[in-house]
C-alpha cells in the first residue's frame, strides 16, 4: 500500500537518516496497490508517486524495479561491500566479492 511506504519514508526523513545516503536502490514491490484507489473520489498516490515525492528532493541516484523485494525470486544483496548505483542506466553493480 502506498500509504505504508509514505509513512516509513517520512519517518526516516524526519529522523534525518535518508539525508545521509549516497543513493537509493528500490526493489520490486509487487501487489502494492491501494485497492480502493479506483473507487475513491479523492486523489490517491501510487507507490511510484510516493517514492518521487519523498526521495527526489534528496538529489541522489535512485533506481527502482531491481530484482529484490516482495517477489518469489530475490537477488542476494551482500552487506558491507562496495557497490555502484547508476541512476542513469538504472543499474546496481556489486564491485567486490561478498565472501573471502
Amino acid at each position: 500500500m502506498p500509504y505504508r511506504f509514505d509513512r516509513m519514508l517520512t519517518h526516516l526523513l524526519n529522523a534525518g537518516l535518508l539525508q545521509q545516503v549516497a543513493g537509493i536502490a528500490i526493489g520490486i514491490n509487487a501487489n502494492c496497490v491501494d485497492p480502493n484507489a479506483k473507487r475513491a473520489r479523492e486523489y490517491r498516490q501510487t507507490t511510484a508517486d510516493v517514492f518521487k515525492e519523498r526521495l527526489l528532493p534528496l538529489k541522489v541516484p535512485i533506481v527502482s524495479g531491481l530484482p529484490f523485494g516482495h517477489i518469489p525470486l530475490n537477488a542476494t544483496l551482500p552487506i558491507g561491500i562496495r557497490a555502484t548505483l547508476d541512476g542513469v542506466k538504472g543499474d546496481l553493480a556489486v564491485n567486490e566479492a561478498a565472501v573471502a
